[in-house]
């Protein structure tokens, strides 16, 4: 189950409980069977969140979240986002429904677990060149 993830819900501060009870909750619901929940993690180091979900059979796939009051940011594959609570009022948007902070990042988190959100890498010799593609429920 989700255990590994709620096991510091007390030390978090409020964006971060709503983070975690946020993706543990879909991933409880979800039939993901890519996730090696037995090797993801959560732990917390100075006031930051640190979640690991582990791909089963691809660890470029691994997706990394890292939340502190102020900032959340998803890391997956070479590529990251950072999501702020000053994003709306900035003009900042999503390719995908967003409220706030949270709410960004959790849907982008699903949305990677889900394969909803594709990750496109060319490697070349001095650079590595990436691009998302958002898929939505047509899966244009």
């Amino acid at each position: 189950m989700t255990r590994w993830l709620l096991q510091h819900e007390e030390r978090l501060d409020p964006t971060q409980r709503a983070l975690v009870s946020r993706i543990a909750t879909f991933i409880a619901a979800a039939e993901l069977a890519d996730l090696d929940e037995g090797a993801s993690m959560a732990t917390v180091r100075n006031a930051g969140l640190e979640i690991c979900l582990v791909h089963r059979q691809d660890a470029e796939q691994t997706i990394e979240i890292y939340a502190t009051t102020g900032e959340i940011v998803v890391s997956y594959g070479p590529e990251h986002e950072h999501f702020r609570p000053s994003d709306p009022a900035d003009g900042r948007v999503w390719p995908f429904p967003s409220g706030d902070e949270v709410e960004g990042a959790a849907t982008l988190v699903e949305g990677l677990l889900t394969g909803r959100i594709e990750l496109e890498v060319w490697k070349r010799p001095l650079a590595v060149k990436t691009r998302s593609y958002w898929r939505d429920d047509t899966g244009q």
